[in-house]
Parts: structure tokens; sequence; C-alpha cells
């Protein structure tokens, strides 16, 4: 008998990855490059927009590996509980008719 060995980074898309660091940087460096004259010079890095360009790649690509981590029969298995789910996530007051914009019975 075969044994094969699971990997949770078996299916990790690589190029994804390598695009979107690839593509944040370029976006941080024209950020840089666009505020560089009205940055405060006495300032920390992340009082600045790149600095806080910087924090959101940090966060988005964190969330780009945890989600490229999980399983797509996962999330396809999650797809009924989201969308019975989801008028209750749209009322938070629980009545009967929407209270937030957007959201709307359809027409």
């Amino acid at each position: 008998m075969i044994w094969k060995k699971w990997s949770l980074w078996r299916h990790f898309d690589y190029v994804l990855l390598a695009t979107s660091l690839l593509l944040i940087s370029y976006g941080i460096v024209m950020v840089y490059s666009a505020t560089l004259a009205d940055s405060p010079r006495d300032g920390s890095f992340f009082s600045t927009f790149p600095g806080h360009q910087a924090v959101f790649a940090v966060v988005g690509i964190a969330l780009l590996v945890i989600f490229t981590a999980i399983d797509a029969r996962l999330v396809q298995s999650a797809g009924y509980p989201i969308t019975l789910a989801q008028p209750w996530c749209c009322w938070p007051s629980g009545s009967a008719w929407p209270s937030w914009p957007g959201c709307a019975w359809p027409t």
C-alpha cells in the first residue's frame, strides 16, 4: 500500500503569493513617492501613509495565506449555512424589515 503524505501547502499558489508581494511592494513605493513631500520628518514610519499601507499589506498577506490554506470543500459546504444566516446578519434589530442601508428586499 502506498502512503501519501498529506500536506497543507500541497495546493498553495506560490505564483499568487509572489505576484501579490510584487504588486504590494510596487504600491508601497508609489505611495511613498507620492507622499514624500508631505511626510513628517520626526514621526515614525507607521505614522505615514506608506507605513499604513505596509500594515494593511501585512494583514492582507496573512489573510491570503490563511484563506489559501483552507480547503475549498470546506468553504463549499459552508455555503448553505451562510446563505441561511444572511437575513439575521442583515437585520440586527430582529425586526421583520431590514434596518441597515443596503439591506432591502429584492425587487
